[in-house]
């Protein structure tokens, strides 16, 4: 597998090589059972070819705390913070900011590499296949987009076939679905892979994998 950098410039460039370093702080200085979740836990994890800007993540508060006392050691510095749940926090390190949320809790997960811009691998704890997919699919219905499509699509290679739990929100998502509201962005958000999928193709895919399992 190429690595991602090979394939970002400008500002995407600078945003995922952030993503990096601050994820390794995380895991190697605050919290290494810190939970990945969201769509750059599907793009680094799963082997998603769509850029994903911000960070989600489950991680004690107290833990959030000292993540941000930690910052102006590695050069970086909260620029925004929103103190509700879950915590919204803004990160600069001069050249971009990076979005991250925090949030106490747990749910099904694995553990699993995280690619780095260069390629190489970081084992983190990531939420289960299953539970994406939970989320995607609620998600897609909340706000009709291209990219929670694209998402499910991605994810179909790593679902349990034999789960009665994915066959049944699958087909109940399937039966009653819309068509996106931003289908025409699609190949901005896509690096890399085939350029000719849509909404259409997409579909047509999920729904002949739900039909073989």
């Amino acid at each position: 597998m190429q690595p991602i950098g090979e394939f970002l410039t400008g500002y995407r460039l600078k945003l995922a090589n952030l993503q990096d370093f601050v994820l390794g702080i995380i895991y190697d200085k605050i919290d290494p059972t810190a939970l990945l979740y969201g769509d750059t836990a599907i793009w680094r994890c799963y082997g998603g070819q769509r850029f994903s800007e911000d960070i989600d993540i489950y991680m004690r508060n107290n833990l959030l705390e000292e993540f941000i006392n930690l910052l102006p050691k590695y050069g970086l510095k909260l620029t925004w913070r929103n103190n509700e749940f879950p915590s919204n926090v803004r990160i600069d390190n001069r050249d971009t900011s990076l979005l991250l949320e925090s949030k106490e809790g747990n749910a099904e997960s694995i553990i699993k590499p995280y690619f780095r811009v260069d390629g190489s691998p970081m084992t983190i704890g990531v939420l289960s296949p299953t539970e994406l997919l939970t989320r995607k699919i609620e998600a897609y219905n909340g706000r009709r987009l291209i990219r929670d499509i694209y998402d499910i699509y991605i994810l179909t290679r790593f679902l349990d076939p034999n789960d009665y739990t994915v066959k049944t929100r699958l087909s109940g998502f399937l039966n009653d679905i819309s068509e996106p509201f931003d289908e025409g962005i699609l190949s901005s958000l896509i690096y890399s892979g085939n350029s000719n999928l849509n909404f259409s193709i997409m579909l047509e895919y999920i729904k002949r994998w739900l039909d073989e399992i």
